[in-house]
């Protein structure tokens, strides 16, 4: 059974990020859905519901129009160049990203303990910002397909579960808002 809950905030501030730097930004829950028992999202058959709540094609089609491989032919890819930088200076992982019409966003799992760190980019690959945004659980992912940047704030929904067997079991659904940095 789904329980929600709604917190009317305004999106919380961030600081400007000097010259790229990290900032941690707060974020106002918006909804909260806690699944008990947990709702068991399917992988198989093709398409599947996880595809759907998970992969965002249009963004990741999009990703090959703006990057390609820094090395061609390699075996392994670490870092991807943006297209439309004629210096091939501005790279980027080649891992966790999506791409709209003017943006790349990168998101980073790792680098800091507890929290993702999302990167802003424009189509020349200049960095607009890096915000590091808590994790509300320790399992919690953002859904991609969910993000929505517009009028200076980034709405998304985090989700939280784990897998077994061919099922993803969902435990909860986080909609927040984050104020991008000015």
């Amino acid at each position: 059974m789904a329980t929600a809950a709604a917190d009317p905030q305004q999106a919380a501030e961030s600081s400007e990020p000097p010259n790229g730097d990290l900032v941690v930004a707060e974020q106002d829950r918006l909804r909260v859905e806690h699944f008990d028992p947990p709702k068991a999202i399917r992988n198989w058959p093709e398409p599947s519901e996880k595809t759907r709540l998970s992969w965002d094609e249009r963004r990741k089609m999009r990703c090959h129009e703006l990057l390609k491989p820094e090395f061609v032919g390699a075996r392994v890819q670490i870092w991807s160049v943006f297209t439309n930088d004629p210096t091939r200076r501005h790279k980027i992982r080649s891992a966790g990203r999506i791409c709209d019409e003017a943006v790349v966003w990168d998101f980073d799992y790792h680098t800091m303990p507890g929290h993702v760190v999302v990167s802003k980019y424009d189509v020349e690959g200049s960095l607009k910002y890096r915000i590091a945004i808590a994790r509300p659980a320790s399992d919690a992912t953002i859904r991609q397909p969910s993000i929505q940047a517009e009028e200076g704030t980034l709405d998304f929904e985090w989700r939280s579960g784990d897998y077994s067997g061919s099922s993803y079991n969902a435990t909860s659904v986080t909609r927040v808002r984050v104020r991008e940095p000015a």
